[in-house]
């Protein structure tokens, strides 16, 4: 079982030089439920044993799971932003998530002075004055669909539905 297993990622893998698939990240699902992201693009190589899978970093760190504890290997096409954790006083919050009408905005910059929301192709679709931390933002003219807000050089995503 184990070896159609190991078959099964390494097609999966061996897929990934195909144009067609266009993943941004690799999630491992463990059987306890964690799951652990990584971006393609630090990966140098992927080693597999008879029990094990390495995930060597182009960084020369490398990661070891355990077969047996992997519930589900998947590729994820989506484009993500890093965020700032939120406890660290360092991030933008945007709630509700997903959005209607209006967006709350908090963790802006104190010297930010304006806010800019974009489309995921990059394009400023809407840009506000700001004049304290917090802000609320009609969004009603948006389509919906997923968007960049950025503050200053603190970044968030969110969706207008």
């Amino acid at each position: 079982m184990k070896r159609k297993w190991i078959i099964l990622i390494i097609f999966l893998f061996s897929g990934m030089s195909s144009s067609e698939i266009k993943a941004q990240g690799m999630i491992v699902k463990m059987m306890d439920g964690a799951e652990n992201h990584v971006t393609l693009n630090t990966i140098e190589k992927l080693n597999f044993s008879e029990s094990d899978m390495v995930v060597v970093y182009k960084s020369g760190s490398n990661t070891n799971y355990d077969l047996s504890n992997i519930r589900k290997l998947y590729f994820d096409a989506s484009i993500s932003v890093h965020e700032i954790n939120a406890l660290n006083n360092q991030a933008l919050l945007v709630y509700p998530n997903p959005a209607g009408n209006s967006i709350s905005v908090k963790g802006i910059p104190e010297k930010a002075g304006m806010i800019s929301i974009y489309q995921m192709d990059g394009q400023t679709v809407m840009t506000e004055v700001v004049t304290s931390t917090e802000a609320i933002i009609d969004i009603t003219r948006l389509p919906g669909g997923l968007y960049l807000l950025n503050a200053l050089g603190r970044t968030t995503k969110f969706i207008k539905q």
